[in-house]
């Protein structure tokens, strides 16, 4: 995969990931709703974390 491809789909699931934890925090919502974006939040993390070491390794 391009690195800049890459690096765009990180930035861009970043934000999303971001998003996620303003939601979970902001709005007064059942617990087990904000469970759910938090573990939304965390599987992007994860991608993200994937998607570096992707990268790093096509170096």
């Amino acid at each position: 995969m391009k690195k800049w491809v890459i690096d765009y789909t990180i930035e861009k699931l970043e934000m999303i990931a971001e998003d996620l934890r303003s939601l979970a925090d902001a709005y007064k919502m059942e617990s087990e709703a904000r469970e759910i974006l938090r573990d939304s939040r965390t599987t992007l993390l994860n991608v993200i974390e994937k998607l570096r070491k992707m990268e790093a390794d096509e170096e």
